[in-house]
């Protein structure tokens, strides 16, 4: 994982925090738009780390050595290695998941202070 990503990933975690504790509240419409969003661009980050499974077995590089030494090393870049595309795909994913979850939350926070609002204002007018 990048530095980038490990901030990222911190600070979502946060975000998701402060939603869980009301701290963070969205319109409710908003926050639909926003994790549905979300939900499109973690079908296309899911469909792109399929895609890396087919880098595990590379091919064409010849018998030399230096062929042999290639191979690995690009198939370490896509599946293998810790800062590999399907590593940052997948922290990317969690990112992500993140991001909808928060915008879920924060849009329910506010729905419910609204409805709470709405029974307290209620029980007055009794």
């Amino acid at each position: 994982m990048s530095e980038d990503q490990a901030t990222m990933l911190q600070q979502w975690q946060n975000l998701k925090s402060q939603a869980e504790n009301g701290e963070l509240r969205m319109d409710a419409e908003i926050g639909s738009k926003l994790a549905t969003r979300c939900e499109v661009y973690l079908g296309r980050l899911e469909n792109m780390l399929n895609l890396t499974r087919d880098l595990k077995l590379l091919e064409g590089f010849g018998g030399l050595h230096s062929a042999t030494t290639l191979r690995v090393k690009f198939a370490g870049k896509a599946v293998a290695d810790p800062d590999s595309a399907a590593n940052r795909l997948k922290t990317a994913i969690d990112i992500v998941t993140l991001m909808k979850q928060t915008f879920e939350l924060s849009a329910s926070r506010i729905e419910e202070t609204d409805q709470s609002t709405a029974t307290a204002l209620d029980n007055a007018g009794e």
